[in-house]
């Protein structure tokens, strides 16, 4: 064996200094050189003499990534999938309210940890940011909360602003009870626990809370018990919104709050104090919501897309009547302003097949969006504000821009002229390709990866696009804890090698004409009866004269103290045994 790893080691080095090969080469496929190959599939030999040949680290492949970024890429080992994660989460933005938990109100563009949970060992499982509050929810339902807690929006019992996050009791109504969904918006926070009970705090202006006799303002959570009244279950997720707040399970969507045309009701309706019921289509099944402060938006199981929007109803058809995974609202705002297309309202769609396409309400037509700079090949989670994006890719972030481009002329030809045997295909000639996707402009992302962030499961980020949040894989996941042996601890062995004549015992005990040796740190231990007669005696023999005590019953309570083994032939030998134990 040692012979065929010393033959291997002469043809690389034979390669590198014989052959003249290009260390920092890189392959046309994946961009990456020998050091990326070689830590990626864990040959740590070639690696070390990669880098004594002078590889470089610093070298990136087409993703942006470096040979030791390689190191933390998840693989797809069988073994590890029942692991129990735990996340580590990383913070980053303006905090401007200490909306980060850091303890300060310092900004940062480095994603750094929240030491709160870092000390605490405390493993997080979903965050709600806000732009002046924010919530965590770790994996034991343990919810904390920090921030401007004007309103009573933190949940804590007072309007004090918290620069570390504080834990937050909610009251719930049965044992065993445990929050899934958190949600904060810039005015109050909604929880929702496994019953379909709906917790809610904050102010109460414009009635989004949907509790009764709650006044303007919320200083702890209360449940909004028309829900219950109402015998709702199943509720997957509460939003909370600045003027009005969304329950839904998969058949029906409850709302409650200001009226501004996104609950799908009249006008003349300002104010919805209590939750009330949307109307839906029948028989629609709900895949799930989402919304913003002027439109909500409802995917149906079947692939429809329902726009509640200036107090209508309308139905869009998915691009390519693609499955979708994810939908984001952003513009139509309440307020108007004079910014134009910039608060029109927009979707930006991920469809199953991990294209992005952007919906404009003015035009009625969808924008194919392309990455510029990187080649992102599957799309875990996108969130879309402020005309950019926030990307989770295999456990990587990325940020990016968008940004409305002509579509260059090699990509505007038709089908005919591209494949003219295409001419009779029944497919070519798509109502939707024709009319509802654009065919003159494009959405050009100008991607970027963000760094120091890596084994990336979940992202969040405000309605502002200025705090973010990343939950990341421990690093102390994927080590192996040794299987130990289950031991009974005693002293055995100790025991029943135990002598008179051995250097180790340092006590000698007469009983009834025989002697036994022991070890006076364990009878300190383990016998507080025996403690006392071994500080009453300084001689190492102690002579033991107690009245129907034998030799055999001092041998058997020696025993029990070393190695617990407890007789249980003779009850008046035991109770003695006890007795002088105590």
């Amino acid at each position: 064996m040692f012979d065929i790893f010393f033959d291997i080691c002469l043809c690389r080095k034979y390669i590198l200094n014989i052959k003249g090969a290009i260390i920092n080469s890189r392959d046309f496929e994946s961009g990456s050189s020998a050091l990326h190959r070689a830590i990626y599939y864990g040959c740590i030999d070639c690696a070390v003499l990669l880098l004594r040949y002078g590889a470089s680290l610093e070298l990136l492949d087409d993703d942006t990534r470096c040979a030791l970024q390689n190191v933390c890429r998840p693989r797809d080992f069988p073994i590890f999938a029942s692991v129990q994660s735990s996340n580590e989460i990383l913070v980053w933005g303006t905090n401007k309210n200490y909306n980060l938990g850091t303890g300060n109100s310092e900004s940062t563009n480095t994603p750094q940890s929240v030491d709160f949970f870092r000390k605490e060992h405390i493993s997080i499982d979903n965050v709600a940011l806000g732009a002046y509050h924010s919530l965590f929810l770790d994996k034991k339902g343990i919810l904390y909360s920090v921030g401007h807690g004007e309103g009573g929006r933190l949940g804590v019992g007072g309007e004090h602003s918290l620069a570390t996050p504080k834990k937050v009791k909610i009251p719930k109504k049965s044992y065993g009870e445990h929050i899934i969904c958190i949600s904060a918006s810039r005015k109050h926070s909604l929880l929702l626990t496994d019953n379909s009970a709906v917790f809610a705090c904050g102010l109460n202006e414009d009635k989004q809370l949907g509790v009764r006799d709650a006044g303007d303002k919320l200083a702890v959570f209360r449940e909004v018990v028309t829900l219950r009244d109402l015998n709702v279950s199943g509720l997957l997720r509460v939003i909370a919104r600045d003027f009005h707040s969304i329950a839904y399970s998969e058949q029906c969507i409850y709302t409650w709050g200001t009226n501004h045309g996104q609950m799908g009701i009249d006008t003349d309706v300002k104010t919805v104090p209590l939750p009330k019921q949307m109307k839906l289509p029948s028989k629609t099944n709900i895949d799930f919501v989402e919304a913003n402060n002027s439109a909500t938006v409802v995917y149906t199981k079947d692939t429809n897309i329902l726009l509640y929007f200036k107090c209508k109803m309308r139905t869009i058809k998915p691009p390519n009547f693609e499955a979708l995974k994810s939908i984001s609202v952003v513009g139509g705002d309440v307020v108007k302003s004079g910014k134009g297309t910039a608060t029109a309202l927009k979707l930006l769609m991920l469809t199953q097949t991990n294209v992005i396409f952007l919906w404009y309400e003015i035009t009625q037509q969808f924008y194919r969006c392309s990455f510029s700079q990187l080649r992102i090949s599957q799309i875990d989670k996108i969130f879309y504000k402020a005309n950019q994006v926030f990307i989770l890719s295999q456990g990587d972030v990325y940020k990016g821009k968008c940004q409305q481009v002509p579509i260059p002329t090699y990509m505007t030809r038709t089908d005919t002229q591209k494949h003219p045997s295409s001419t009779g295909n029944i497919w070519s000639s798509c109502d939707q390709n024709r009319t509802e996707i654009c065919k003159e402009h494009m959405i050009r992302i100008e991607l970027q990866r963000c760094p120091s962030v890596d084994r990336a499961v979940d992202i969040f980020c405000d309605d502002d696009f200025t705090s973010f949040a990343v939950l990341q894989e421990s690093h102390l996941k994927y080590f192996k804890l040794p299987n130990l042996r289950h031991e009974e601890y005693n002293f055995k062995k100790l025991y029943n090698e135990v002598d008179e004549f051995d250097a180790v015992h340092d006590v000698v005990f007469h009983v009834d004409s025989e002697t036994y040796a022991a070890h006076k740190f364990i009878l300190y231990a383990r016998a507080p009866g025996l403690r006392d007669i071994l500080q009453s005696y300084e001689d190492e023999h102690i002579y033991l004269n107690f009245k129907l005590m034998t030799g055999k019953m001092f041998e058997l309570m020696l025993k029990h103290i070393y190695t617990n083994q407890f007789p249980n032939e003779d009850g008046e030998i035991i109770c003695y045994i006890l007795l002088l134990l105590q």
